[in-house]
């Protein structure tokens, strides 16, 4: 189950997620940023955005793909959000390494200029 293995690369059961808000995942030096995207989504601001520093109780490097979209009642009044969490850490480390190598390369390019 997918729930499942985000709570494996998080650290936490899957009944410690359940139910628990995102922002209670929000690392310290991200709660600010956080907050603001909560303040938005009630405004009704959809977003996509990559998390990279994960909470502290991860046991293994963890890179998300984050969507926030507000849910709305019939009336237009905002009444919660949806969030989704995309596991894309073996694509962002594929694509670090591919900068990495793509720099190399110019590097040593340059050099024989």
């Amino acid at each position: 189950m997918l729930i499942s293995h985000i709570a494996d690369s998080l650290g936490y059961t899957v009944e410690e997620l359940v139910g628990k808000p995102g922002l209670a995942l929000a690392i310290e030096k991200e709660k600010d940023t956080a907050q603001e995207r909560m303040r938005k989504r009630q405004k009704g601001i959809k977003e996509q955005y990559e998390i990279w520093d994960a909470p502290e109780k991860t046991v293994a490097k963890f890179v998300s793909r984050t969507i926030g979209s507000p849910i709305k009642s019939n009336q237009g009044l905002h009444i919660g959000n949806l969030g989704m969490y995309v596991d894309i850490t073996g694509f962002a480390e594929s694509r670090r390494s591919s900068k990495r190598k793509q720099g190399e390369t110019s590097s040593s390019l340059r050099k024989h200029d």
